[in-house]
């Protein structure tokens, strides 16, 4: 027992004394990117969110070189709150082929919300589209996705 007992021990303390794997350093524009992204929209001057919201893309695009998925995400935020819907929806369906929850729910959002009032723009996100992402975010565990998706099913 004894023998056991020491092997476990010290397995247990190479554990706790390892290092952890290293993290690749972030970029000066990782760290921007997610800078800019934490400043929350109200804090923005309302006469420079244009100008913040296209720094922000522009910066973001520059750190998509990590391949980060944080970055992916806040990338296709960026591009969302600058206007380029194009470059967000490439962004949001790189991360749902990788089954990403929020991006599959965000993919949904962005047809249930942003192109449906804009009769002139291209509708990026058809309802089809919509609708499997819906469901695969739901499926995924997406707490919104599933009560989106559960209201809709029982309004019928």
């Amino acid at each position: 027992m004894w023998p056991v007992l020491n092997v476990l021990v010290l397995g247990v303390a190479v554990l706790v004394t390892a290092p952890c794997s290293a993290q690749p350093a972030q970029s000066a524009a990782a760290k921007e990117c997610l800078r800019l992204n934490a400043v929350p929209a109200d804090q923005i001057p309302w006469d420079q969110h244009e100008r913040v919201y296209k720094q922000w893309a522009a910066i973001c695009e520059q750190a998509l070189a990590s391949d980060s998925v944080d970055i992916k995400r806040v990338a296709a935020r960026a591009y969302g709150a600058s206007g380029q819907r194009e470059k967000e929806i490439v962004l949001l369906r790189e991360m749902a082929a990788q089954d990403d929850a929020q991006a599959l729910f965000d993919i949904y959002s962005m047809h249930n919300s942003f192109d449906r009032g804009h009769v002139e723009r291209p509708q990026i996100v058809k309802r089809v589209e919509a609708e499997q992402s819906l469901r695969k975010a739901a499926e995924l565990g997406n707490a919104a996705a599933i009560l989106r998706l559960a209201t809709l099913l029982e309004r019928g």
